[in-house]
């Protein structure tokens, strides 16, 4: 019966997609620094942080409203070092390619939650995805583009003339102003803010600008 149930188990572990057996050494050796990447967030170390990434770095950090670049980039773990917060976080690699021997491509998940010195929490149950795009430099590999966003639904563009029922698609810029706003007032709190029909949505807008 045990044998049995380990075979069984063995196949099944087999059969998961992008499992680490599947992943070429360089792809191990890089998932190995996106590992090390969270262990220095979570211990505030921020100059081993700032060490893998490369000098020609660009790309969009979670919390920022444009592109950043490598002086910019390890602010975010300064202030968990200097606030005392405390990190603690799940991973899900999700793909990872290699090309040409000196570059790797790598998309994962995050929970990244964070305990504040004041005893407050935020992030729990908020997933973030993740993808980093590493370069070889030498014998190092660094981090030479990615970006961070929520990991939230996306629904496919409406084509003109097809049926809208949500009150706020097809609104251009000032949609995009509103969920910045929302944003803002509800960063890092892992809640969500929903709001039913567009004059209560700039009603409320406008009472949060006025106050």
């Amino acid at each position: 019966m045990n044998t049995r149930w380990a075979a069984f188990a063995a196949c099944l572990f087999l059969a998961l997609p992008g499992v680490a057996q599947d992943w070429s050494a360089d792809e191990k050796a890089v998932w190995q620094l996106e590992e090390d990447y969270w262990r220095y967030v979570k211990a505030g170390d921020v100059e081993a942080y700032v060490t893998l990434w490369h000098d020609d770095f660009v790309g969009w950090p979670c919390h920022e409203r444009e592109p950043a670049r490598k002086g910019d980039i390890g602010k975010w773990v300064r202030e968990v070092r200097d606030g005392g917060w405390k990190v603690t976080y799940q991973l899900k690699p999700l793909g990872m390619q290699e090309f040409g021997g000196d570059t790797v491509v790598v998309h994962y998940a995050a929970e990244i939650v964070y305990d504040y010195a004041d005893g407050t929490k935020s992030g729990a149950g908020l997933w973030r995805k993740f993808t980093h795009t590493w370069m070889k430099s030498g014998n190092r590999w660094l981090i030479i583009g990615g970006m961070c966003a929520a990991q939230e639904p996306v629904e496919a563009p409406r084509a003109p003339g097809e049926h809208d029922t949500s009150p706020f698609v097809g609104r251009g810029s000032e949609y995009g102003l509103l969920i910045g706003l929302l944003a803002d007032l509800t960063g890092g709190s892992g809640r969500v803010v929903l709001i039913e029909g567009e004059q209560q949505a700039w009603q409320w807008e406008w009472s949060c600008r006025s106050s």
